[in-house]
């Protein structure tokens, strides 16, 4: 009787090598997946800072830029988020502009760990009713 190995199988060095590039494989797709949620996670900081930015912009609108620089507070903090303990500072650059009752207003937030804090900035106009109305008062009664 002749027996013949005529079997085909994988060698142990075949084997060492398919599950080094399988493990290869798997790290790689877990470090994008990392990034990826990093990514995340940082884009919904600043949807939320922009959001916050302007709830202050429409605020100082609502109330009025005269009545706004009359209080005299042109920096504050905003809510402490709980999980992360992230705090957002806010501060405000108002500046006369060109026209009687037009002011620039810039506005800053910054938020993050001390190792790194993050900020973003807005500029724009706003019109002040009460002053352009003071003065047409004063020249009408004059």
């Amino acid at each position: 009787m002749i027996v013949t190995k005529n079997k085909k199988a994988f060698s142990i060095i075949e084997m060492v090598a398919a599950s080094m590039l399988l493990s290869l494989a798997v790290v790689s797709l877990c470090t994008v997946g990392a990034k990826a949620i990093r990514g995340v996670k940082s884009n919904r900081q600043y949807e939320q800072a922009w959001q916050m930015l302007d709830r202050q912009l429409a605020m100082i609108d609502y109330v009025g830029i005269g009545p706004f620089m009359e209080l005299g507070q042109f920096e504050g903090q905003l809510n402490k988020d709980e999980d992360t303990g992230i705090v957002h500072r806010w501060n405000v650059v108002i500046e006369e502009g060109s026209y009687m009752g037009l002011y620039r207003v810039d506005m800053t937030l910054s938020w993050g760990t001390e190792k790194k804090v993050r900020s973003i900035n807005a500029s724009t106009y706003l019109y002040d009713d009460a002053a352009v109305e003071t003065v047409l008062d004063e020249n009408v009664t004059q």
